[in-house]
């Protein structure tokens, strides 16, 4: 048995019809932005989605500030690793040449 939600508002959505189609069970939703949205019944229902995006601020990117703080960080560890690397690569070559 299927559990409408016509009528029913969800945060800043209402719920208007279900979505036409085939597959997982989904709502056309106004928000009170005035947008429309379709949304999927269980994020709708848990309270995963509450509007149509309007309500989403970007997210600040720190990426680029948090890898330049650990690569300079890391900066000589990295270096020394790829030294060690390097010279136990130029002593298997050398030994590939001594046995032969």
């Amino acid at each position: 048995m299927m559990v409408t939600l016509v009528g029913r508002q969800f945060d800043h959505l209402l719920v208007l019809c279900r979505s036409p189609g085939r597959g997982t069970l989904q709502w056309v939703c106004r928000c009170s932005c005035g947008g429309t949205a379709i949304i999927e019944d269980n994020p709708l229902r848990m309270g995963g989605v509450t509007s149509c995006g309007c309500q989403n601020a970007p997210a600040p990117d720190y990426s680029k500030a948090i890898t330049a703080m650990r690569s300079a960080r890391r900066k000589p560890q990295l270096q020394r690793a790829r030294l060690i690397f390097l010279h136990t690569k130029e002593r298997r070559y050398d030994w590939a040449e001594y046995l032969r």
